[in-house]
């Protein structure tokens, strides 16, 4: 039996709600530039504020010695899940 379009969705949707995505692994995914590259800590920055609509002050003060966000409050990553799961379902309806 050939699975319908709506049961892949679905099942798609399902997975999505499990992940995890730390600030690094958002950006990794939404930044269009690759982490050594000139821009990269600001885009990230951008995109975790339009993602989370936290100030971008308070993302800067999540900076670990590492050069990632991933110091944030646990609620973080739950909008970041979220975030994800929107943006793959716009994906998956415009396909």
């Amino acid at each position: 039996m050939i699975p319908t379009i709506r049961a892949l969705i679905h099942n798609r949707i399902a997975t999505l709600s499990t992940c995890v995505l730390k600030p690094s692994s958002f950006c990794d995914r939404y930044v269009n530039l690759s982490p050594d590259e000139w821009g990269y800590r600001n885009a990230c920055i951008e995109e975790l504020h339009a993602a989370t609509g936290i100030s971008k002050k308070t993302i800067e003060n999540w900076e670990t010695k590492a050069k990632t966000f991933d110091n944030c409050p646990d609620y973080v990553l739950e909008l970041l899940k979220k975030e994800h799961t929107i943006r793959q379902i716009k994906i998956l309806l415009n396909d």
